[in-house]
Formats: C-alpha cells, sequence, structure tokens
C-alpha cells in the first residue's frame, strides 16, 4: 500500500507582492463559494494542468505525474481553521488538499487521496515535500469515493486533520512556520493518467487570540 511523501516535480505559486499584507492587523474569517471568478485565487494553465473557476466551483486538472499544482488566497493568518468540500475525479494515484502558512519559506500541506490514505506535510522552499511524522501517507476509512469536507487546523504548533467531521490520525507538532497564506492544492503521484478535483465551500477562520 501506498505510504510514501507524494513526489513533485513542478510547484506553482502566487505569493509575489501579497506576502506583505494583512500585517499586524487581524484578519477577518474568510468564505468562498466559487462563484465569483474574481474572489482572489487566480486561474490559468501550463503544461501538464489547468486551473480556475467553472461552474461555481474552483477545479485543478494535472495530466501529468508528479505534478502538484496550488492556489493561493492573499490573506494572512496565523492561526487559523481551514476547511472545504472537494470531488476527486481520474486517476486515484493522486492527492489534494488544504495548505495553511505559505510564503517564501513554504508551506504546511494537509493531504488526502483518492484511494483512501492522508498525511500532513511541511514543504521547503525548492517545493520537496517532508512529512510531519517521519512516516508519509496513511490509509484511512473516514474518505469516501465521492464528495469529502476536509479541515485542517494549525493552531500554535498544532497541525492537525479532520475528514469528514471525524479527527484524521493524531495531530502533529512543527515549528517551522508562523504564519502565511493560506489556499489548496492537487497533484498526481507516479502512475500515468489524469485528475480533476473540484473543490468548492472554503472556509479560513482565525483561532484564539490572533
Amino acid at each position: 500500500m501506498r505510504r510514501n511523501v507524494p513526489r513533485l516535480v513542478l510547484l506553482l505559486v502566487l505569493l509575489s507582492s501579497v506576502l506583505g499584507s494583512g500585517c499586524g492587523r487581524r484578519p477577518a474569517p474568510l468564505t468562498d463559494d466559487f462563484s465569483d471568478p474574481a474572489s482572489g485565487w487566480g486561474s490559468g494553465g501550463g503544461a501538464g494542468f489547468t486551473r480556475g473557476y467553472v461552474n461555481g466551483r474552483y477545479q485543478i486538472e494535472v495530466d501529468t505525474p508528479g505534478l502538484f499544482v496550488w492556489t493561493l488566497h492573499s490573506t494572512r493568518y496565523r492561526d487559523v481553521s481551514l476547511s472545504l468540500t472537494a470531488i476527486a475525479d481520474g486517476n486515484p494515484d493522486n492527492h489534494y488538499g488544504l495548505i495553511c502558512r505559505a510564503d517564501e519559506e513554504g508551506f504546511y500541506y494537509f493531504a488526502v487521496s483518492a484511494d483512501g490514505y492522508y498525511g500532513i506535510f511541511r514543504s521547503d522552499r525548492e517545493g520537496h515535500l517532508t512529512a510531519i511524522d517521519g512516516v508519509g501517507m496513511h490509509f484511512t476509512p473516514l474518505l469516501e469515493t465521492g464528495e469529502n469536507h476536509l479541515r485542517a487546523e494549525c493552531n500554535g504548533h498544532r497541525l492537525a486533520l479532520y475528514i469528514n467531521g471525524e479527527r484524521a490520525g493524531e495531530p502533529v507538532e512543527d515549528t517551522a512556520f508562523d504564519e502565511g497564506l493560506v489556499g489548496f492544492g492537487a497533484g498526481l503521484n507516479a502512475k500515468p493518467g489524469s485528475i480533476t478535483i473540484y473543490f468548492d465551500d472554503f472556509e479560513a477562520t482565525p483561532l484564539g487570540g490572533e
């Protein structure tokens, strides 16, 4: 069974000038049902992928093994709860999920896969993913074959992933990133094929006294 860290060939991220926005202020909660193509997630494509707003959802398509594509919003958060719903279609050898505390140095990635696995990872500035628990992907019975609701908590050093209302495994701790942008992404692992991940109903809620 697959337990390895998702492999990456190319990473796409929108950081640029938004990295300095919102410093020193408590950020407002963010909700987005992706009905407005100008709500701040961007769109476009390149070799092996497309991403953008489609029919009231945000869609990421990937057809190159090892390719990981994501999008970020310009609002910065420190301690935050993130959630969305997602539907995976196509090659089950995939990964998709939520991102918090993204900056020039990397981010945290809360990943699940259509074949029933989950993991929490740290990305460095070159885009290499490291499983925070030192293992990688773990099997879980919590994932459904259709739509799944994902929630991630970045609270101090504690990182936790919830799938369809239930916590997936034990929380992990890491000190690499304190704050940054939030978002979501999707990618393929080693097997040839293509995936389309449909994202909807994104929410970001500050936690504690941020």
